[in-house]
């Protein structure tokens, strides 16, 4: 479980595993965090975006990846728990694969075993007199 406040950074590690037939221009990333079933903020981006194909082109076998993403939560976004759902999806078409897991799945998006739990600071101006 992460803390964070509105406004703030959220710091998210994924790890991908990448048979050689996958390449990074060919897949998208969607990252939901969802509260009551609907989105509260969102983190798409190109599956290992800062891989080149080159990087992949010497791939012999399935590889561990990992991503590192700061987020930066939206200033108005609501208090509250969030579960994070994530998937890959074709980006021309939008078309979301089928995920390999042992994890839940819903709608093709994998819920991850992690919360993040939104609370705004308290500030001195609100502590009683």
């Amino acid at each position: 479980t992460n803390k964070v406040t509105p406004g703030g950074l959220l710091g998210i590690r994924y790890y991908w595993r990448c048979p050689p037939s996958v390449r990074n221009m060919d897949y998208a990333v969607f990252v939901h965090f969802m509260n009551n079933d609907k989105i509260g903020f969102q983190d798409d981006h190109i599956l290992l975006g800062r891989k080149s194909r080159q990087d992949l082109s010497y791939q012999p076998c399935d590889e561990v990846f990992i991503t590192d993403r700061a987020i930066r939560l939206p200033n108005d976004l609501a208090e509250g728990e969030y579960s994070i759902r994530i998937g890959l999806y074709k980006p021309m078409t939008h078309t979301r694969l089928k995920p390999l897991t042992s994890l839940e799945v819903q709608s093709r998006a994998v819920t991850l075993p992690a919360t993040v739990i939104v609370k705004r600071t308290e500030t001195k101006d609100s502590e009683p007199n």
